[in-house]
């Protein structure tokens, strides 16, 4: 056999039982080693040690792997072990294993668990692993590497809501005093209130040289790997905001540890609603420094411009106990910032923002918000323009935004109308439960101005109204799950409301308005319609039998000029083939069916037909489809009338029935009472075609021939209204003249005169009436 073949017998040979004594090692124990193992952990971790077997690894070592390892801790910080590590490599340095002694150049740790406290000692607080850091015999100090490890935090006794998951740190100690420390980190941070997950990933690197004051100086560059916004704000404020997108830093820190400088940048991307997708391509990039004191746990992070001038937005952060009882702040400096995007992202993080607003203007002031504290600061905005939908702009030259803890108000602020309109705006908001008040002030502004605006356009009566002028002052109301609601009081002036029912609008000249939520008084309205002037008050209660309350007061009409502006009430119209072939009634409207109306109505002087009547009075009560005007009164030739009109709007056409009493009507120079009742329906000369009417009558004191021959007249009547001679009868006649009273009946005959024949027993009257001459024909008793 050749010398070389033979060496690489050999070296195959040796390789080959290299690697199997490499298998072999993990399950050799290592029992007879273990308190040399022990005694070079507890030296190298400066903390008591215990763990359960021992055995060779080769492949990572040469060294040893322990299970089940205890690292205690110093009984100056507590009872609690410093970790828990399921397995510990341990591998020793070769020069001392030789001289018979046991040191180790470096440990690895599998997924431990570590407690990181800090307590109160004579000499002031000191964390428990700074002892470790402090060693004078730096030889001794082992390489240390965790895998898979979890942070703990603990303060005095009690524990953080913080820790790290799975933490990966690499720390290379120094040969010699005075040297660097160098370590490398990767690990989540997460709380213990929330799921058992990171939130972001943080990934650092850097050197520590010790010094004898200050912690000494730190140099390190740490990067937040991309991470998902919503773990970052559950991390930080221990809850979801629903805010989504993407986070990721890059910064530098350099100084000693109780005065780090930090200069870095950071980038938030894709800012949305949880529910809503992500707007690609949008980003908000800030350079960012600050200052860390890493031993008192204060953290000041301010964001800045490369430029001279000062930035649209600058944020500035402030946090302190952030590992244990954490106090943190983030303001907001805008400078000049452009409404148009600020929109945007409000929109996009899923505010109900409504779909048409567009804004336009700039925004200045400071805006921060603290936990525990909420927001506070003051926002301002120029030459600013609100449109929304297809509404005009409403401008603001100046407007200010304060924010108090979870309260914002608005100032009053004057905004213009497309119109030139002027209103005085002030409004409060509550951000917890979503309370809302806005209250508008006008010394003149047209309702189009405010109906133009869509937000502002469901005002009760004003969003009837569709010309005119008002001023006052409105005040809305939104409470939590109850609906918004306007009160306020305003007076409204050469306004044209539409009412349902009536022919045209009513033009109201003059009003004072209150509104109540839901409930609405005028009072003082001064209205024309149809050039008829109308005067009065009206009130709507809802939730009462008869919600709307009226009282109407005309100085002069015609019943005919009435009936016109009444007419889509009493004539619903069908349609042509309904008509046609009288195919039933038209269905009654919603408005009609629901109209109740308590009130009472006023003529001065109304006209009807040849009548005249003065000093009108009713009590009108409308339920649905039935109208009755009841306490009837008015003057009528020198008399007076009462009684009661009712009218059914059930049908196409109205029904009137009226049951009434005249008292001292003048009539053929003499006294006439009555009691009549009178029906009739439609609309027009309907009324006087279908005419019935019948009651009793009596009359006295006449002066004019022939009734100037009695004392009294009385009898009862029926008529009905017929072309061309109306069907007019009389019975039950009585006339008496001193002693004498003649009984009788009477007819209208078929050539319209009036034949009214009467009897005493001895004597028969006959007289007969036209319209040229009243006669009277005496004849003997038969």
């Amino acid at each position: 056999m050749s010398r070389s073949k033979l060496i690489w017998r050999c070296s195959g040979g040796a390789l080959l039982a290299l690697f199997a004594a490499g298998i072999i090692a993990p399950y050799a124990r290592a029992d007879r080693y273990a308190e040399r193992i022990r005694s070079g952990l507890d030296k190298a971790l400066g903390r008591r040690v215990e763990f359960g077997d021992a055995r060779f690894n080769l492949f990572t070592g040469p060294g040893f792997t322990v299970h089940k390892v205890v690292i205690h801790e110093d009984p100056a910080f507590g009872l609690e072990p410093f970790a828990y590590v399921e397995s510990l490599e341990a591998r020793p340095r070769l020069l001392p294993l030789f001289r018979g002694r046991i040191e180790f150049a470096s440990l690895r740790l599998e997924d431990a668990s570590f407690n990181l406290m800090r307590a109160e000692q004579p000499d002031g607080p000191a964390w428990n692993f700074a002892a470790l850091l402090q060693r004078t015999k730096f030889s001794e100090l082992p390489a240390l590497h965790v895998r898979s490890g979890r942070i703990n935090f603990k303060f005095g006794d009690t524990k953080s809501v913080f820790y790290v998951t799975e933490a990966d740190l690499d720390i290379s100690p120094p040969s010699r005093a005075g040297g660097e420390w160098r370590a490398r980190f990767t690990g989540e941070p997460a709380r213990t209130d929330r799921p058992a997950r990171g939130f972001g990933s943080i990934v650092s690197e850097g050197r520590w040289r010790p010094g004898a004051s200050q912690g000494g100086n730190v140099e390190l560059d740490c990067r937040l790997e991309k991470s998902a916004m919503n773990e970052i704000i559950n991390l930080v404020r221990g809850g979801d905001l629903g805010i989504h997108g993407m986070v990721s830093a890059r910064a530098h820190l350099a100084g000693p540890l109780s005065d780090l400088h930090i200069n870095g940048s950071l980038n938030v991307e894709d800012v949305h609603r949880w529910d809503l997708l992500p707007q690609r391509g949008t980003g908000w990039p800030f350079e960012f420094e600050g200052h860390l004191s890493a031993l008192s746990q204060r953290l000041e992070i301010d964001s800045h411009s490369a430029v001279k001038e000062a930035p649209p937005l600058s944020v500035r952060f402030r946090a302190a106990d952030y590992l244990s009882r954490p106090h943190w702040g983030v303001a907001f400096n805008w400078n000049r910032f452009s409404l148009e995007p600020l929109l945007q992202l409000v929109r996009h993080l899923g505010a109900p923002v409504p779909a048409g607003l567009k804004m336009a203007g700039t925004l200045d002031g400071a805006v921060g918000y603290s936990e525990p504290g909420g927001w506070q600061g003051q926002l301002a905005f120029s030459d600013a323009a609100f449109t929304l939908s297809d509404s005009p702009p409403l401008r603001f030259e100046q407007a200010k935004l304060l924010f108090d803890a979870g309260h914002i108000h608005v100032p009053a602020a004057v905004a213009r109308t497309s119109g030139g309109d002027l209103a005085r705006l002030e409004a409060d908001y509550q951000l917890q439960s979503g309370a809302l008040n806005l209250a508008i002030a006008s010394e003149s502004m047209t309702v189009g101005g405010l109906r133009s605006q869509v937000s502002l356009a469901a005002v009760p009566l004003l969003e009837l109204v569709e010309s005119g002028v008002w001023k006052g002052q409105l005040e809305y109301q939104k409470r939590p799950d109850v609906p918004g609601e306007w009160s306020g009081t305003f007076e409204l002036d050469h306004a044209q409301v539409p009412v349902l029912g009536l022919a045209m609008p009513l033009g109201i000249l003059s009003a004072n308005v209150q509104l109540d939520g839901a409930k609405i008084v005028l009072q003082k309205v001064h209205a024309d319609i149809a050039g008829i002037a109308v005067q009065g008050d009206y009130r709507y209660e809802p939730g009462s039998a008869r919600p709307q309350r009226l009282r109407l007061v005309i100085p002069a009409v015609d019943a005919a000029d009435l009936e016109q502006i009444l007419l889509p009430t009493l004539n619903r119209k069908r349609g042509l083939l309904a008509r046609a072939f009288g195919l039933g009634r038209t269905p009654i409207p919603d408005w009609l069916r629901t109209r109740h109306i308590d009130g009472t109505v006023q003529i001065g002087t109304l006209k009807l037909a040849a009548f005249e009547a003065t000093g009108f009075r009713a009590r009108m009560l409308w339920n649905g489809t039935h109208v009755v005007l009841a306490d009837l009164t008015a003057s009528l030739r020198g008399g007076t009338v009462e009684g009661q009109l009712s009218i059914d709007l059930r049908g196409n056409d109205p029904v009137y029935h009226l049951a009434s009493r005249l008292k001292a009507i003048e009539w053929n120079s003499g006294s006439l009472e009555a009691e009549a009742a009178v029906n009739t329906s439609g609309v027009g000369e309907a009324l006087q075609t279908n005419l019935r009417s019948d009651g009793s009558f009596t009359g006295r004191g006449f002066e004019d021939s022939p009734f100037d021959e009695f004392d009294s007249i009385s009898g009862c009547y029926t008529l009905e209204w017929a072309k061309p001679v109306p069907h007019l009868q009389f019975s039950d006649l009585r006339m008496s003249s001193g002693t004498e009273v003649f009984s009788g009946k009477g007819a209208m005959q078929d050539d319209g005169r009036l034949l009214i024949q009467l009897s005493n027993g001895t004597r028969q009257l006959n007289m007969t009436v036209t319209l040229a001459q009243l006669r009277v024909d005496e004849g003997a008793s038969q």
